[in-house]
């Protein structure tokens, strides 16, 4: 969730009347240009947005590997926020266990001012006392867990999902709780169905307020942002004009996969779902046992694929060997797992395999794989 929690704080900055340089995996933008397209998210994209001088306020994205390649070397800065650590890269680059990434990830944070924390997330929630209560925001999908007392109680403040109202809510020691706005006019959040972007949205309203964003203007930036294909590729882009539901998205990671599985339980929750993807060949061994199972559970039918640049050193066929492997020990029939050489074919096989009123996942990589994408369902074009 870093890169649309990054764009939305900027969305934020910009109503308050900013003009924000930005740092993501996918470029470096000031005040909405583009100044370099690929993966910024470590000290190059930074050193590039803090190089424009028109520029009042900065939100950088950060990536675990460039800290382990080159530091962080921002310090400090005036608000920074992590959102989660789970099993993602865990045996990549001599890091084998997830307290180990969080002491990676804790050097973001040890940088800021002020700290936002999720609540929900056990090896964020530890970090708490590293730096007192009162530089903490915690967020929570939880209004009323005894987390959020107890932070309360020690003087922290809290964003929390009020479930009554479906509101975000601003909650602070000896006051009444304010509310923010509803999560139905924040788009990104579907109307608040997606814990994984109501929390995104959660925390970067706790940045906002933590740079100098009033309400106001915390409404008006997560109110107008919308997760396109434009303005924040790969990240549950619905495609328009087909008689199905045809989502791309980048993410196939397990903390990724467990929250796209309730998400698709409140929005497809009675309809066959495809799941169109693959694995990069440097992912942990048991990584390719876990994803499987995982997806497993949310979808019917599958169609896996490898391309060359994916295999990181493994032999051809082998990434879908694995895939089929993980598939059929979770209880997938070989009927239900269709395998592809490369990526066109599986698009070819899954507009083969699709039906009106399906809900259709496809793993992108937005906006290159859209015109692929676009050719392969060009049959099923309605508008």
């Amino acid at each position: 969730g870093k890169t649309t929690t990054t764009r939305l704080t900027a969305a934020i900055l910009e109503a308050a009347g900013h003009r924000v340089a930005v740092a993501t995996t996918d470029g470096v933008t000031v005040g909405g240009t583009i100044i370099g397209i690929g993966d910024f998210a470590g000290h190059t994209g930074h050193k590039i947005a803090l190089a424009d001088r028109s520029a009042t306020a900065a939100v950088l994205e950060t990536a675990r590997g460039g800290i382990l390649r080159w530091g962080f070397f921002i310090r400090p800065v005036t608000a920074s926020a992590l959102l989660n650590v789970g099993q993602d890269h865990i045996g990549i680059d001599g890091i084998e266990t997830v307290e180990a990434m969080a002491a990676i990830k804790r050097r973001v944070t040890d940088a800021g001012r002020h700290v936002v924390l999720s609540a929900d997330n056990p090896q964020t929630l530890a970090l708490v006392p590293r730096y007192g209560a009162r530089r903490v925001t915690l967020v929570s999908l939880e209004g009323r867990s005894p987390v959020v007392a107890s932070h309360l109680a020690a003087q922290g403040k809290v964003i929390a999902r009020d479930d009554d109202a479906m509101a975000m809510v601003l909650l602070q020691p000896g006051k009444a709780p304010t509310t923010i706005m509803a999560f139905a006019d924040i788009p990104v959040t579907l109307a608040g169905v997606s814990d994984a972007y109501s929390t995104n949205a959660m925390v970067a309203a706790g940045l906002g307020l933590a740079l100098g964003a009033d309400l106001p203007a915390i409404r008006a930036g997560l109110s107008g942002f919308e997760s396109t294909v434009s303005t924040n590729p790969g990240r549950f882009n619905r495609l328009p004009g087909y008689p199905f539901d045809l989502v791309c998205d980048r993410s196939m990671n397990p903390h990724a996969i467990a929250s796209l599985g309730e998400l698709l339980r409140r929005v497809a929750p009675s309809r066959r779902r495809i799941l169109c993807f693959s694995m990069p060949g440097n992912r942990a061994r048991a990584q390719y046992d876990e994803v499987p199972r995982l997806v497993a559970e949310h979808f019917d039918h599958f169609v896996i694929y490898e391309m060359a640049h994916y295999r990181r050193g493994l032999p051809e066929g082998e990434i879908t060997r694995r895939l089929q492997v993980g598939l059929v020990a979770a209880g997938k029939a070989d009927a239900q797992i269709s395998a592809h050489v490369d990526r066109e074919t599986a698009l070819a096989a899954v507009a083969k395999t699709v039906a009106p009123d399906d809900f259709v996942l496809l793993i992108a990589d937005l906006p290159d794989d859209l015109p692929a994408i676009e050719a392969a369902f060009a049959q099923w074009k309605t508008q």
